[in-house]
């Protein structure tokens, strides 16, 4: 399985404020679904909360939750679109995450935040896609990444009303 971790962050390494990504940033949400788009996505339930509890169309989602019935997603998991080729799934921990991944044979797996759920995953992160955001924008949450055993391989400047930076890094050991 090849875990990447996707984030965008600000100029301090912050990802969140009151649960809630705190600038607009319109084509780095087309960055993150033209990367994420036919593969596997991990996220914590803040961040399932931020998406408004609906499913990411074209890709898998596994949302880890102490108790993710209470967050919508019935114990065989919710359907996506006509053909229910799409599936969200609730995990009660990271590990039982990664063992759904397994059953279900994920190859690219996404690792899409909040905190807690990077850092669980941080030892398989094998490539590593930052959009650093041009802005300070007083996060209460950060991204905890050592980008030491990590070389970069792309970094590619966007313009606009929130000018960022994508950075891809893939791990040396």
């Amino acid at each position: 399985m090849h875990y990447q971790l996707i984030a965008a962050i600000d100029e301090d390494w912050g990802i969140g404020k009151d649960g809630t990504i705190p600038w607009r940033c319109p084509d780095d949400l087309k960055h993150f679904k033209r990367v994420t788009l036919g593969h596997w996505l991990v996220i914590g339930r803040k961040t399932w909360d931020s998406f408004g509890r609906k499913p990411l169309p074209g890709r898998n989602t596994i949302v880890v939750s102490s108790d993710p019935e209470s967050v919508g997603i019935p114990p065989n998991g919710l359907k996506i679109g006509d053909t229910g080729a799409y599936r969200v799934l609730g995990a009660r921990s990271p590990s039982h995450a990664k063992q759904l991944l397994a059953a279900n044979y994920a190859n690219q797996v996404f690792i899409g935040g909040g905190a807690t759920i990077y850092s669980a995953f941080s030892a398989e992160i094998s490539t590593i896609w930052l959009s650093r955001v041009k802005a300070r924008a007083q996060c209460d949450t950060k991204l905890d990444v050592c980008l030491d055993n990590f070389v970069l391989l792309l970094q590619q400047g966007h313009h606009g009303d929130t000018p960022f930076t994508i950075e891809l890094y893939r791990r040396t050991r």
